[in-house]
């Protein structure tokens, strides 16, 4: 059976990170620390979602009120047909590490 994962994850020194894993492989992470394209085995689909959810625009690297982790939360929405409800992402979000896969 194959499965897919994009994992989002804030960093406690407010770095978001992403991932995108299928069947258990990580195929791509990003680092908007870096505000660079995501790295991986196969980073095209992270690259097009983070486009489409608005990362990479030059306004934002320049921008102090820009939250990549907001605007993260938009991918599931575009790309996967999940809807996230206020009350859900007020909480604290489920969560899964998946920095031990490797690409």
């Amino acid at each position: 059976m194959n499965t897919e994962a994009v994992a989002i994850w804030a960093l406690l020194d407010s770095t978001t990170r992403i991932a995108h894993v299928r069947s258990g492989k990580l195929l791509a992470s990003y680092d908007a620390r870096h505000f660079q394209p995501p790295e991986g085995a196969e980073p095209s689909f992270l690259n097009r979602a983070l486009t489409d959810a608005g990362f990479f625009l030059e306004e934002n690297g320049e921008s102090g009120d820009w939250e990549p982790s907001v605007t993260a939360l938009t991918m599931p929405e575009r790309e996967f047909g999940l809807t996230l409800s206020p009350e859900v992402v007020k909480g604290a979000l489920p969560t899964v590490s998946l920095q031990h896969l490797r690409g």
